[in-house]
């Protein structure tokens, strides 16, 4: 399982179709982890239609 989903917690049982399950991996995996919850516009969005760097 990746640890760099962009899933919220509260939608991981449905995706493992177990919320007991779901709650431990969880439990386990941001045990000792910091959480960064980040918010705003995308930059990668916003560059997107930027043309490629030139090589």
């Amino acid at each position: 399982m990746d640890s760099a989903l962009n899933t919220p917690f509260s939608d991981w049982g449905n995706i493992l179709f177990n919320t007991t399950i779901a709650t431990a991996i969880a439990d386990r995996l941001v045990e000792n982890s910091e959480i960064f919850l980040l918010g705003g516009d995308s930059l990668r969005k916003a560059n997107s239609n930027s043309a490629p760097p030139e090589e």
